[in-house]
């Protein structure tokens, strides 16, 4: 008997815990449908990431002829940003045809250096054709 009120104690102790980190976890859009000329970079609006812990998830759709690469840009103040040491492009040569069903909708996890704040640039790095890009980002 003591064994079983002691597994329902835990259990009722574990369960509010785990509906927190589920609670926790919150989409921001940060490109609807952005349209991006030949060769221009889109910046996207800065993300606080206060109480963001683990890694990030960006859902990209693109649509439209041309290619896009994606970066992301860390700051600690909100005004000045900078790509941290040694990152490249998350996602490079993406196109209309990329994604795991080739339909040019992806799900990337990325790991983001400990900062305050994150906005993401979206370069049409193919000079000839233009795209339309939708990127959410989901944070814990």
């Amino acid at each position: 008997m003591k064994k079983i009120l002691l597994a329902l104690l835990l259990l009722a102790l574990a369960i509010p815990g785990m509906a927190n980190a589920a609670a926790t976890t919150g989409v921001v859009t940060l490109l609807n449908a952005q349209a991006i000329s030949a060769g221009d970079t889109y910046t996207s609006s800065t993300v606080n990431l206060t109480n963001a812990e683990g890694l990030i998830s960006w859902y990209i759709e693109l649509t439209g002829d041309g290619t896009a690469s994606f970066v992301y840009q860390t700051s600690n103040d909100g005004v000045s940003f900078a790509e941290p040491e040694g990152v490249t492009a998350v996602v490079s040569g993406f196109t209309k045809t990329s994604g795991g069903s080739a339909n040019g909708k992806a799900m990337e996890q990325i790991s983001v250096e400990f900062a305050r704040y994150m906005r993401v640039l979206v370069t049409e790095t193919g000079g000839a054709e233009a795209i339309a890009v939708t990127l959410k980002m989901a944070v814990r």
